[in-house]
């Protein structure tokens, strides 16, 4: 279904392929509508597609080695090589489909980039003024990836208000980041309908799955089996995370939770400190990370759980049950 976009834009009928059509975001593969025209042999085509995700997935690594570079100076140079590599790595999925996973992931690197140069600048109005609105530009092009993007949001809004009050200060233009936010992610929204109603045909008027997040959190509670089933799928997501990331992604945890836990605790003294040192840069990845995990994986258990627990309940459905390993 990530595919019907671009084919679609070149006049090509795939009306065939259509039924129960879920929409997988355009952002991405909108690019890849000049190679459907270009190439007609489809495993040349797909390869080529594939490479792309590879490419894509591997420029991680730059990312990761320039941000050590920059912020964190005192790091080896073996180190920090070593380290950006291993980010491109770990990662729950492979460059061996095409996933749009593959470039959100790598603009939420661009997302930390960002916030960390606002941390540095923090002080300085027109920096900053610059800085949000890339920021925001950044987060409404992830929506057109995915709709799933609305955890970087959320997870951008919550260091937003964790870093004010904590050092006292706006991480982001305030006004800059309410007008622009708020425009971008009503266009994006906007355009995630329009571009799954073209895929579909000007004449469709139906409901459209993947378009949106939606999940009702009072289900849980509902029945001790979908309370089971809530569990079920929270422990899977963590543990198929640190299985995925070789353990890595707990130790990072620990890690994160222990620098927010001392800027909470010791919030005056973090006011006073301000930016000597990298403190304010670790507390800036360890929430806007820590905050983007805990919201997929919660929004995921919420909107999940009707189909775990039918199939918990009676076996059916039994394809539901992929949601305990389903970390994106």
């Amino acid at each position: 279904f990530m595919l019907m976009t671009p084919a679609r834009l070149i006049g090509l009928d795939w009306s065939g392929v259509m039924e129960s059509y879920r929409y997988y975001g355009f952002g991405l593969t909108v690019f890849f509508a000049p190679l459907l025209r270009m190439i007609e042999d489809p495993v040349i085509l797909y390869r080529i597609m594939v490479a792309v995700m590879a490419v894509v997935q591997a420029l991680t690594a730059p990312v990761c080695f320039y941000i050590m570079k920059r912020f964190f100076r005192d790091a080896e140079e073996s180190f920090v090589c070593l380290a950006s590599v291993a980010c491109s790595y770990f990662v729950t999925l492979r460059a061996v489909y095409i996933y749009n996973e593959s470039l959100f992931i790598l603009l939420n690197w661009i997302v930390v980039l960002l916030l960390l140069c606002l941390n540095e600048n923090v002080d300085r109005k027109k920096e900053k003024r610059i800085l949000t609105v890339f920021l925001i530009l950044a987060l409404i092009y992830s929506m057109t990836i995915h709709s799933r993007a609305v955890t970087s949001w959320i997870a951008v809004a919550v260091l937003v208000v964790f870093y004010l009050w904590t050092y006292r200060k706006w991480l982001v233009s305030p006004v800059i980041a309410v007008v622009t936010g708020a425009a971008g992610y009503l266009f994006s929204t906007r355009m995630i309908d329009f571009m799954a109603v073209l895929t579909l045909g000007a004449e469709s008027g139906e409901a459209i799955d993947n378009t949106s997040v939606s999940f009702s959190i009072s289900a849980v509670f509902e029945s001790l089996k979908s309370l089971t089933g809530w569990i079920y799928i929270v422990v899977g997501q963590i543990n198929t995370m640190f299985v995925m990331l070789g353990g890595f992604a707990l130790f990072s945890a620990l890690i994160g939770s222990g620098l927010i836990w001392k800027a909470l605790v010791k919030r005056k003294e973090a006011a006073q400190e301000g930016h000597s040192g990298n403190s304010s840069a670790y507390t800036v990845i360890a929430i806007f990370s820590l905050a983007a995990v805990a919201i997929t994986i919660l929004g995921q258990s919420f909107s999940w759980l009707g189909g775990v627990t039918a199939a918990i309940e009676s076996g059916d459905n039994n394809d539901s049950m992929r949601a305990l390993t389903y970390i994106r």
